[in-house]
């Protein structure tokens, strides 16, 4: 973590880096989190690999994006095979369903606790039943499990989930992920200094560590009043870890997928954080009982971005809601009629949203006791949603490998573009520096540098007059 002082103003900036796979084999304690890139007990030569294809359909609505997601499998081999697929999700994906078909044979999975799912599937397994098992091992990395996929076998397996668009600068992007980067782990751990004068901060890394839940907590206890922004770095960033550490800082995330896209990127950073519109943004209610308001803690209000708070109420949709900080102007108030809305059909994605959201945030920033995990549990079920403690699982009641023997295939999901092989322990291939994040993080010191001087003289024209 390096800081620098200009005008008053103490600006931070964080890299975080990869670290070289073969200095991690001299530390025992450090180790690579990839299993992702490899196929296990698997015959290239007899099975050849089963997952042939996958489609993605979206319907976006408003601001919702409705997406379901149909692998096909296929086992073109001679003997029955059980498969295994690590994939990628958006890190805002609220999954809500999974089917499986075989033949003419739909089976709708059921949501349950994550222990007695992985028993059912394993005992459909050894009866010799197919079965689908979708799994959470991230909040944005999923697992997919399929048993007894006999020869000739096609499945398809379908996963739904929802998730929200929020605008940045007017435009909505939707982000489908492909590929899961490479996660590695430390027993160190990484310090930094506590300063009240600070107010802008900004993160550069891929996000390629498995630390996610400590950044955030650590972020959320320290930063005192500052905001962090976070930079993505690559094709293929940790958005989970990246997006988490802006929403732990109450910043924004931006990210570069290739070095020419550097300086733009910089300057919208720039333009950013140059137009806060509201600060200590307070939410109230009158008039009716609002309940589990998330975020907790509601951000700034900056003028690219909208605010996007989630909430429950009881009775009747009436009364009001208020917003309140402080604008360039001094205090503001904003109040809308809540009688004046309408429950629309279109927006019962909604509730899946909401519980989407206090799960992410009571995984992120609380610690795993036992309540909380207990109250995760209950919204997964509740609600019919993946997360870590709840799976889907779907068992075609029928069995179809009487012998019981079965080829043991996990599907491979390749590198991303620009990541080396030192991400899987190939050790041939030589560490270097990385020129491009470091030509990033030249740009943001000199766009920070000019930031803190117009606040400069914003304040000594203030004072004079």
């Amino acid at each position: 973590m390096t800081m620098k002082t200009c005008g008053g103003v103490l600006l931070g900036t964080l890299m975080l880096f990869s670290w070289d796979t073969q200095a991690q084999q001299e530390n025992g304690a450090d180790k690579t989190l990839s299993p992702y890139f490899f196929v296990e007990n698997g015959d290239p030569a007899v099975d050849r690999l089963p997952l042939s294809k996958t489609e993605v359909n979206v319907v976006i609505s408003g601001v919702i994006a409705g997406v379901k997601v149909t692998q096909t499998w296929t086992n073109q081999g001679k003997r029955p095979i059980n498969t295994r697929y690590i994939f990628p999700a958006s890190t805002r994906a609220a999954v809500h369903g999974l089917t499986m078909t075989i033949g003419d044979k739909l089976i709708r999975a059921k949501i349950e606790r994550r222990e007695k799912a992985r028993a059912k599937y394993e005992a459909a397994k050894q009866e010799g039943k197919s079965a689908a098992l979708l799994e959470q091992q991230r909040p944005n990395v999923f697992s997919m499990d399929l048993a007894n996929v006999m020869p000739g076998d096609v499945i398809n397996v379908e996963l739904q989930y929802t998730e929200l668009l929020v605008p940045t600068e007017g435009v909505y992007e939707f982000v489908y992920p492909t590929v899961v980067g490479p996660r590695y782990s430390s027993q160190k751990e990484a310090g930094a200094k506590k300063e009240n004068s600070s107010r802008s901060m900004v993160l550069i890394s891929d996000g390629y560590v498995s630390a996610d839940q400590s950044v955030f907590s650590f972020i959320n206890k320290n930063l005192n009043q500052a905001n962090m922004f976070s930079f993505g770095i690559g094709s293929s960033i940790n958005r989970h870890l990246m997006e988490g550490v802006a929403k732990a800082g109450k910043g924004e995330l931006f990210v570069v997928t290739r070095p020419e896209d550097g300086p733009e990127v910089a300057r919208r950073f720039k333009e950013y954080v140059e137009s806060p519109v509201l600060t200590g943004v307070k939410l109230s209610c009158e008039g009716f009982r609002a309940y589990g308001i998330e975020p907790e803690s509601i951000p700034d209000l900056f003028a690219s971005r909208p605010l996007v708070i989630f909430g429950k109420y009881q009775g009747e949709a009436e009364g009001r809601l208020k917003i309140e900080g402080v604008s360039g102007n001094g205090s503001f108030a904003r109040i809308f009629d809540v009688s004046e809305t309408k429950a629309l059909e279109a927006n019962r994605a909604l509730r899946y949203l909401w519980a989407r959201t206090r799960i992410a945030n009571l995984s992120d920033f609380h610690l795993r006791d036992e309540e909380v995990v207990e109250e995760i549990t209950s919204l997964g079920l509740t609600y019919n949603l993946l997360t870590p403690y709840t799976s889907f699982i779907a068992v075609y009641e029928r069995i179809r490998n009487k012998a019981g023997n079965a080829k043991n295939v996990t599907q491979p999901l390749p590198l991303p573009a620009g990541v080396s092989e030192l991400a899987v322990g190939n050790n041939s291939v030589t560490s270097g520096d990385e020129p491009s994040l470091l030509a990033l993080f030249l740009i943001l010191l000199i766009v920070s540098g000019a930031i803190t001087r117009r606040r400069y003289r914003r304040f000594s024209a203030g004072a004079l007059s």
